[in-house]
């Protein structure tokens, strides 16, 4: 005797079976966004080298080493960064320094980070989006 509950539940089975399923073989080019970012400072609490880790505002996005010469002039603003590549070895993103923003906790500085974040400024110096 077949109960119809049996073959509901093998019918289900395999359709639950055939999920479309993928792999990624290779990434073409990487969508790079620019990140409105602060300067760590070093444990050391000087400036002296020319490799700086720097902390997204966006918690999501893991801290970014950059090089600049001058980081004594970028330790206490909002900076715009852009990630240039993520070596598999290493556990930060290498990226580069954009343009300054403004002084931490100006009203307007931080106006403009947000702007910033969401691709929403339409000043051409924080313009994130390609033409």
């Amino acid at each position: 005797m077949s109960n119809d509950n049996d073959d509901d539940d093998e019918q289900n089975i395999e359709i639950e079976e055939k999920r479309p399923t993928g792999r990624v073989v290779g990434i073409f080019t990487r969508n790079w966004r620019t990140y409105v970012s602060t300067i760590q400072i070093p444990e050391s609490g000087n400036f002296n080298g020319s490799h700086f880790l720097t902390c997204p505002l966006e918690l999501k996005i893991p801290k970014i080493r950059i090089k600049y010469s001058n980081a004594e002039r970028i330790k206490d603003v909002r900076i715009s960064v852009r990630i240039d590549n993520w070596p598999i070895d290493s556990k930060y993103p290498n990226g580069h320094f954009v343009s300054v923003i403004g002084p931490i906790n100006d009203v307007n500085t931080e106006i403009t980070s947000i702007l910033v974040e969401h691709g929403l400024n339409s000043n051409p110096k924080f313009n994130t989006k390609k033409n």
